[in-house]
């Protein structure tokens, strides 16, 4: 069995052009969906865009090479209406 390298791409709203943070790991990670929200803070990365963003695509890339298989997803994103912590609950609990 080959091993697996898991990466996730966050990219800027409304574009699926520019990658505004990446990230890789060996194990997998959480499951993201449309509708999710993601905090600025998560990213540690000052590239990144400073505002609430909300998930609205993910896509899933799987690539096998000879020595390892790469599990690649993609995540499409805008911007919150509302960039308040407030507004951002209440997006959440109303998706709930």
């Amino acid at each position: 069995m080959l091993p697996i390298a898991y990466h996730l791409e966050i990219y800027e709203p409304d574009t699926p052009h520019v990658i505004a943070a990446a990230f890789a790991s060996s194990t997998p990670f959480q499951r993201i969906s449309a509708g999710d929200v993601i905090n600025p803070i998560s990213c540690n990365d000052d590239s990144f865009p400073p505002a609430y963003l909300r998930v609205v695509n993910v896509e899933h890339i799987i690539l096998q090479t000879e020595d390892h298989i790469d599990h690649k997803v993609l995540v499409f994103t805008e911007r919150l209406r509302e960039q308040t912590p407030d507004a951002r609950l209440e997006i959440v609990a109303s998706a709930g």
